[in-house]
């Protein structure tokens, strides 16, 4: 569901969201996907890596770790990942 509405919400297609491109529009995408995954659902990081189809937890890492930094430095980030945490509270009726 969280990649489905990223991807509504920035524009992109699934599938390159979840493909293997490094450009910076599906990266931002999937770090904001691995930060909500994350801080809204609690989800470990291999578990995250498997969302997003990556082989392995430390891309994941890496993703979270720049989702910070875009967080506090990126206001349309930071208003992307709250629309999706607040989608996902919804979803759980919280």
């Amino acid at each position: 569901m969280i990649v489905d509405w990223a991807a509504y919400e920035m524009g992109l297609p699934r599938a390159d969201i979840l493909g293997p491109s490094r450009e910076a529009r599906y990266f931002r995408a999937r770090a904001a996907i691995a930060w909500v995954v994350r801080h809204a659902l609690g989800f470990s990081m291999p578990r995250i890596a498997a969302v997003l189809g990556r082989p392995n937890h430390t891309t994941t890492l890496n993703q979270l770790r720049r989702a910070a930094v875009m967080r506090d430095r990126d206001p349309a980030f930071l208003m992307l990942t709250d629309k999706l945490i607040e989608r996902v509270r919804q979803e759980q009726g919280q």
